[in-house]
């Protein structure tokens, strides 16, 4: 009886245990979308983060595999944190302050080299309401984009006017997080979807053809 007793006393600390894990690892998922809003790739990349006492730490997938990764802290009064060697540094700031990041390596669209707010909105859902930041981010000298993050969950949208590509955060494992509530309001948003706002600036941009599947 006293076997019987200790056994399920082990499977319960394990079953609680995995139950803790799968409580401490939010899972995203991105798909990429053309110039007429057409899904053109499925899970184009997977964010799996894993919430530890100080930080998140992020992995970024595709085709199942890692092919970057970094440790972040989410939003407080100054905006979002990374660790670079084990030292903090605020890379997307909440005011409109050019952030240049010379630590850590690169990888486009989740990691670049500068950084700068251009503005908030806010979004009204059936529960909740959901505001939303707005980068402008360099990965090189030549090359800008629109990254978009979610206050309290993170990046969830970039956009490349270039292409007029843009993948989108549409679905997670987060059960109180509706998220296409918000991402279906920004990316018809005229007014902050940087395809619209851009476009008012560059009325007569030529877009060279593009056949890849790619950002």
């Amino acid at each position: 009886m006293k076997r019987i007793l200790s056994i399920f006393t082990i499977v319960l600390f394990m079953f609680s245990c995995d139950n803790l894990k799968t409580k401490n690892v939010e899972t995203f998922y991105f798909n990429l979308y053309n110039s007429k809003n057409s899904n053109i790739k499925n899970n184009a990349y997977v964010l799996i983060s894993t919430k530890l006492k100080a930080y998140d730490s992020i992995n970024v997938f595709v085709n199942n595999k890692s092919v970057f990764n970094f440790n972040q802290k989410e939003f407080d009064s100054k905006g979002i944190y990374r660790y670079f060697l084990g030292k903090k540094k605020l890379t997307h700031s909440l005011d409109t302050l050019a952030i240049k990041i010379k630590e850590g390596s690169y990888y486009m669209p989740f990691s670049n080299k500068e950084v700068i707010l251009i503005n908030t909105k806010t979004y009204i859902g059936k529960e909740r309401q959901y505001k939303v930041f707005h980068y402008s981010e360099m990965s090189n000298s030549e090359t800008s984009f629109d990254s978009y993050y979610l206050e309290g969950t993170g990046f969830i949208c970039y956009y490349n006017f270039n292409t007029d590509r843009y993948i989108l955060c549409d679905s997670t494992n987060i059960k109180s997080l509706k998220i296409k509530e918000v991402t279906n309001q920004l990316i018809n948003d005229t007014t902050f979807f940087a395809r619209y706002t851009v476009a008012k600036l560059f009325p007569k941009y030529y877009r060279k053809p593009n056949n890849k599947i790619s950002l």
